[in-house]
């Protein structure tokens, strides 16, 4: 059984000051991006003007919130004034910000009455936002399927509506029997932008195509068990060590990437498991169930070096990062991102107390 303190705990560590090893930037109103730390585990928050882990830490708390009944009350000022800060500066954001929380979060907020919004508007930045996703290449900007299905509970719009059919239709079609989506990211075989993809399709799935992306779901999940994992214990690979990326328009080219293949990161069972749950949510015709215990179990102490990966960090979330050797501390990854929480808290909210 999932113990409930640590969802709450990480609940918790969102909103706590930055001064006091949380991620609360009271002065910018805002969840900030990261917190920094050494190989002792001695934390610091260093101030980034990078806003997308923050955005996507809100907008994920939010939807345990509306799937799961997540009791935010206690952080409802703090959620308001995030919210608040977001529409202010949305016509400033870039593509990469509003499809990876900012749009999310806002429309949730209105949807669960934090906030409210001018619907016209955020149709209109939607609809901008939709049509350049499928120019730029990034598997990760797809997440806004998910802001489009929960804006369309709130506005009927033909024009977002036709969008996310024609999105989806796009994405089935470029699922490969690799189990990834070959949109033209040269990165599309990376562990998340095939489950971000998988999220997004599966919340989309109760507006059209449900048979189709059941089919791709199922089969993705089941080939990342099988073969994105190097055996030792539950835990998925960032990405295979050599792989084939197509660019754009360009013909497909082998890449070499040894020392990043062996990245375990914490984030990545939690990603999976939200695909398997939002899959058992939104469709529900396949059991995982055993898979997500030992996903998460992993997080808790079931990993190769049998260490409870919250507890050793000393302040209630979980490390970062292992390699498949097993060491803790990897260069430029010595710190632990929000948008992880985000995802850590979503998964949490299913299973806690089952």
């Amino acid at each position: 059984m999932i113990k409930s303190n640590y969802l709450h705990d990480a609940v918790d560590k969102l909103f706590m000051p930055t001064t006091t090893n949380g991620f609360w930037d009271e002065e910018n109103k805002r969840i900030g991006e990261s917190l920094y730390c050494d190989e002792n585990f001695n934390w610091e928050y260093h101030h980034e003007n990078k806003k997308r882990y923050g955005l996507f830490a809100i907008s994920f708390l939010l939807l345990a919130e509306e799937l799961n009944s997540l009791n935010l009350i206690k952080f409802k000022d703090k959620i308001v004034d995030f919210n608040k800060k977001i529409m202010f500066e949305l016509d400033k954001l870039d593509q990469i910000d509003l499809t990876y929380g900012a749009l999310l979060s806002v429309i949730l907020a209105y949807k669960l009455d934090y906030i409210r919004i001018d619907e016209s508007k955020y149709e209109d930045i939607l609809i901008k936002t939709l049509e350049s996703i499928p120019k730029l290449y990034d598997n990760q900007l797809f997440l806004c399927l998910i802001a489009s299905k929960y804006f369309l509970m709130i506005k009927k719009s033909l024009q977002v509506e036709e969008l996310v059919k024609k999105i989806s239709l796009n994405l089935i079609n470029s699922y490969t029997k690799n189990a990834f989506f070959n949109t033209g990211d040269p990165r599309g075989i990376y562990h998340q932008r095939r489950m971000y993809i998988l999220w997004s399709l599966v919340i989309c799935s109760t507006l059209f195509y449900k048979d189709e992306i059941d089919r791709i779901v199922q089969h993705c999940l089941k080939y990342s068990l099988q073969k994105c994992r190097d055996g030792k214990d539950s835990a998925f690979l960032w990405h295979p060590f050599i792989y084939l990326s197509k660019y754009q328009s360009l013909s497909h080219i082998p890449i070499f990437n040894y020392k990043s293949s062996k990245y375990l990161f914490e984030c990545h069972q939690t990603f999976f498991c939200n695909a398997a749950l939002l899959h058992q949510k939104f469709i529900g015709t396949h059991d995982f169930s055993q898979d997500i215990k030992d996903s998460m179990n992993w997080i808790f102490g079931e990993n190769r070096i049998g260490k409870n990966l919250v507890e050793i960090t000393k302040i209630l979330i979980p490390q970062r990062i292992m390699t498949t050797d097993g060491e803790l501390f990897v260069e430029g990854e010595k710190f632990k991102g929000s948008y992880e929480v985000g995802s850590y808290i979503l998964a949490l909210s299913f299973l806690v107390g089952k």
